[in-house]
């Protein structure tokens, strides 16, 4: 922070008061920024913590709820499909992609980004992939899949019925140490290109999400 007293002496010129002015506004700038994503993240965690505790009473109470969530569970259970890495970014040479979090878009197909471990991360187990009869991809324990010194270009993957998914085979490229060595960009079809399915799953989810709203608006 520059001193005010510094700010108004007479000595300095009025470039380099400019030039201090402008460096106190972008600090200003870079605070509020910071404020505001943090707060923007944190009611993103808040929302995301109530929509799973109204959809687990939903199942429990909700008939049609709970139908449509079995249905769209049984849409994606038993598939065979690919996701493929569509781009990578740099990252630090002892990092490595971590996990992957993903969602099934409006015209049912699934996005993603890669998100950054350091190499010697945790280990989660493969239990912990999930996709939700909501389209909310998790992946972890990308490292695992990889050999040293490579990033992953296609995930063979395996919807079960519970709707955990297993990475049963992963294409890889070598990479040169500390480029292009995170995934940044994933995109897949989670139906395998049945049509039917994928148009079935988003008309369920448009209701499941229409009987969320009206338990969020109207508990």
């Amino acid at each position: 922070m520059i001193p005010v007293h510094i700010l108004i002496s007479p000595l300095r010129t009025l470039e380099a008061i400019q030039a201090d002015i402008a460096f106190l506004c972008k600090q200003k700038e870079t605070f509020f920024t910071r404020l505001f994503n943090s707060h923007t993240a944190r009611i993103n965690t808040l929302r995301t913590e109530e929509e799973g505790a109204i959809i687990a009473m939903l199942r429990q109470q909700q008939g049609l709820f709970s139908q449509l969530w079995n249905e769209n569970q049984r849409l994606l259970a038993n598939t065979c499909w690919t996701l493929k890495v569509i781009n990578y970014r740099t990252g630090a040479s002892h990092t490595v992609t971590g996990e992957i979090h993903g969602h099934i878009h409006t015209k049912g197909f699934l996005h993603g980004k890669g998100t950054v471990w350091h190499s010697l991360g945790p280990n989660i187990p493969d239990t912990a992939n999930k996709l939700s009869p909501m389209g909310d991809l998790h992946l972890y324990a990308i490292r695992k899949q990889v050999a040293p010194g490579h990033v992953p270009t296609v995930l063979h993957c395996y919807t079960t019925e519970n709707g955990r998914i297993q990475v049963q085979r992963t294409e890889q490229k070598g990479r040169l140490l500390g480029f292009e060595n995170i995934v940044d960009d994933v995109s897949g079809d989670p139906f395998s290109g049945d049509l039917v399915k994928r148009r079935q799953f988003i008309k369920n989810r448009g209701e499941m999400q229409m009987l969320i709203r009206q338990q969020r608006f109207n508990p």
